[in-house]
């Protein structure tokens, strides 16, 4: 594997707050990955993860990181095709990230709590946040797994999936679905249900969609 480091920078500021010197850093690191990219894994325990697609076979990646004490320590690895980002588990930092790849890239996008962004990647994928949105757009995976504890899941897909299983705890789920029909299951505990696309329990697409309390759509 080969990477090229190609911007790193640190901001420190210093804020006083009832007597007590609070000290929020910053820091923003982008390195290229020359290794071909066939998959993607990133796990953030504090910040959000965008991915879009890029240029060629390899990837780009862009980190955000804010900390209070020391500067958490990223890793990222490739092997066999996948290229594996991962930002420690620290109470006082958090990292984003915003990934370029090829768009057959397949996803494995994990964060604890900020949001998860995928624009014109058509991978499958696997999306979980623990109380951000997600946010999937112009996207035809064959397959999207999305969860969240809280937040909101919107799907916009191009070609019709394999399957589609969005849960949220509290938050709504809004699925668009181009043309064709689908094997739908839609289960709110306490929101509002619209389901708009021609159902068949025997089509080979099948949606999947579960929250506890908010609003479920699926529509053209």
């Amino acid at each position: 594997m080969k990477t090229k480091l190609l911007v790193a920078g640190t901001v420190m500021a210093g804020l006083a707050l009832s007597g007590c010197a609070i000290q929020n850093k910053t820091a923003t690191s982008e390195y290229g990955i020359d290794a071909k990219v066939s998959a993607l894994s990133v796990t953030t325990k504090g910040g959000n993860i965008e991915v879009v697609p890029g240029d060629g076979t390899g990837a780009h990646v862009t980190e955000k990181i804010r900390y209070a004490d020391d500067k958490p320590r990223t890793e990222h690895s490739v092997r066999d095709g996948r290229l594996t980002l991962t930002a420690p588990s620290c109470h006082d930092c958090g990292v984003n990230y915003t990934v370029s790849v090829p768009r057959g890239t397949t996803l494995t996008l994990d964060t604890e709590g900020g949001n998860i962004t995928v624009r014109q990647i058509d991978g499958a994928m696997a999306a979980r946040t623990g109380g951000g949105n997600v946010s999937v757009t112009d996207t035809a995976p064959k397959s999207l797994s999305a969860r969240t504890d809280g937040g909101n899941i919107e799907a916009t897909l191009t070609r019709p999936p394999s399957s589609v299983d969005t849960e949220t705890g509290g938050g709504n789920i809004t699925v668009h679905l181009p043309r064709g029909t689908y094997a739908v299951e839609a289960t709110t505990s306490g929101g509002r249900t619209d389901v708009s696309v021609p159902t068949d329990p025997d089509s080979p697409h099948h949606v999947r969609a579960r929250t506890s309390g908010g609003n479920l759509t699926i529509s053209p």
